[in-house]
């Protein structure tokens, strides 16, 4: 069984890039942000951990996908999600191709 490990912000060798936003500032996200999913995620706890990209912002949080892992040499679709503001945090990332 694998733990959660929270890491605190002093003990990274940036901790400015990781500093925890205000829903304000969660507000802002954009289509094609990356956002890592809280591992305790109560809205779908199979999205625990991964990194979601954004497809949609509104006043309440996000929705987004997942690209799921292909079989036999085809590209697997994607698992939309929609979070609140608190099951989510920025990493600061954009994707470079969106598969949506």
């Amino acid at each position: 069984m694998t733990s959660i490990v929270e890491i605190e912000p002093e003990t990274m060798t940036n901790p400015a890039m990781f500093e925890y936003r205000t829903k304000d500032e969660k507000a802002l996200m954009a289509h094609g942000d990356i956002v890592q999913i809280n591992p305790n995620c109560k809205t779908n706890p199979m999205f625990g951990g991964c990194l979601m990209v954004v497809t949609d912002a509104t006043l309440t949080g996000v929705m987004g996908y997942v690209q799921s892992l292909g079989k036999d040499g085809k590209r697997g679709g994607q698992a939309y999600i929609r979070l609140p503001f608190d099951e989510f945090e920025p990493t600061g990332g954009v994707v470079y191709w969106d598969v949506a």
